[in-house]
Formats: C-alpha cells, structure tokens, sequence
C-alpha cells in the first residue's frame, strides 16, 4: 500500500485533550508522553494504546486529582490495553530531569514532559516537537 505519510501503523498519536477542573496537568502530560512513545517506538515496542485509559490509569495510579511532580510517578507501572493486539502490557515508567541538550540527543529514545511557570504557578505539558 502506497499513499500513508506516516511511517507508522494505526494508533492514538497523543492529542490535545481536557482536564476539567482538577489540577492533573502532570497525569495528562505524562499521559501523552507514554502514548506518544509507544505509538512512535520510542521505548523498544509499538503499542496502540488510549491516551484516556493511560491517564486514568496515572489518576488511579497515585490515588490524585491535584497538583503533583513527574517524579511522582518514577518506577512506577500501569497496565495498558494495546488494542492491536488485545492484550494487556505492564508499563514500566522511568522520570529523570534533563536539560535541553540531552532532551535533543535522546529524542528518538524517550518522550519529554517540560514544567514551567504561568500565572497560576507550575504548569506540567508534553513536548510534541522541539524547534530551534
């Protein structure tokens, strides 16, 4: 077959999505950083994964509906159903800081959650691209 843009089978890419009026904005950034790294491959294995199931399974996970780190869920795992194969994975979750340089070097390897400050204090995204 001919015709694809993408290199990549069908799966959920991660999307912009809702949070409501609770503080999970760390839940949903690391949410999409999981979906994105196993849509993409970037963890060794390519899953079709639902980036709502995979946050609410970070809710559930560390029992919180506030403000948290991404920290909060080092070492930490999650089942996910992949729906290509419909079998459930163990999800193993790795957070480490890194600076910009290294975020750039290992971008094919891993998916990045940045934090910075707005009005309304920290603020937990997931980064989709990286431009100079």
């Amino acid at each position: 077959m001919t015709g694809f843009s993408e290199p990549f089978g069908p799966g959920e890419k991660p999307r912009p999505d809702f949070q409501g009026k609770a503080s999970t904005c760390t839940s949903h950034a690391v949410g999409k950083a999981l979906t994105g790294g196993l849509h993409y491959g970037r963890f060794g294995t390519t899953l079709d994964v639902s980036q709502d199931g995979v946050v609410n399974a970070l809710i559930q996970l560390i029992n919180n509906v506030g403000a948290c780190w991404p920290d909060e869920f080092d070492q930490k795992s999650i089942l996910a159903y992949d729906r290509t194969s419909s079998m459930y994975y163990k999800i193993g979750i790795n957070v480490d800081e890194c600076d910009f340089p290294e975020l750039q070097k290992n971008w094919a390897l891993a998916s990045f959650v940045v934090i910075y400050n707005n009005s309304q204090g920290s603020h937990c995204i997931y980064v989709n691209k990286v431009e100079n």
